[in-house]
């Protein structure tokens, strides 16, 4: 009954030796501490865990409210602008063909006992010259004086033409008639072709 008791002190006193002898390592745990300096330091034991701190410039803070500084362009570019070319609408009357189904207007300023009448140039090489008449709209008893027809020639390209009638009477109302003389395969020769025609003026 005394060897058992006795056995036992021996082990927890064999224990106890060995764990002062080896001190914590016998349990997977080190006291060592490891302190780097300047990036470098020692490793612990194998299978221990150390830390290493690593001492090195650190990077200033902005100031909290500071402005930030952004970076100054070297040159700066500058492109004149590219000249824009102004191109001037043709008048719809110049299209460079005869329309012998559309009907032009006429400008027509009337003045005492004449008037000035304008208009474009069809730009038709077909057409030969203009005849410009003014009808007058007083319908009287018997015969009816025949209009007074002026030749003109034609112009190139879309160019303004202007002519003044003359003899016109004071208060009578005129309609300016327009015709164009083609000369071609398609309309025939020497045919008038009516382009134009104006409203009603009064001449004063």
């Amino acid at each position: 009954m005394n060897r058992t008791p006795r056995a036992t002190g021996l082990g927890i006193a064999g224990v106890a030796l060995l764990l002062a002898l080896s001190g914590c390592s016998m349990l997977g745990l080190t006291t060592e501490s490891t302190t780097a300096g300047a990036g470098s330091g020692e490793a612990g034991a194998a299978g221990d865990w150390t830390t290493r701190v690593l001492d090195g410039p650190r990077a200033a803070s902005p100031t909290p409210g500071a402005p930030i500084a952004s970076p100054t362009p070297t040159g700066v570019l500058t492109l004149d602008p590219l000249p824009s070319a102004s191109v001037s609408p043709l008048p719809p009357e110049c299209r460079g063909n005869l329309r012998p189904n559309v009907l032009n207007g006429l400008t027509v300023t009337p003045a005492a006992g004449q008037a000035t009448v304008t208009w474009v140039n069809v730009g038709d090489p077909a057409v030969q010259s203009y005849r410009l008449a003014a009808i007058p709209q007083t319908i009287y008893y018997g015969e009816q004086a025949p209009a007074d027809w002026m030749d003109v020639p034609a112009g190139e390209g879309c160019t303004t033409i202007t002519r003044t009638v003359t003899g016109l009477k004071k208060g009578e109302p005129y309609i300016f008639w327009l015709d164009a003389i083609v000369n071609s395969y398609e309309y025939g020769q020497g045919r008038d072709i009516q382009i134009a025609r104006s409203t009603p003026v009064i001449i004063p």
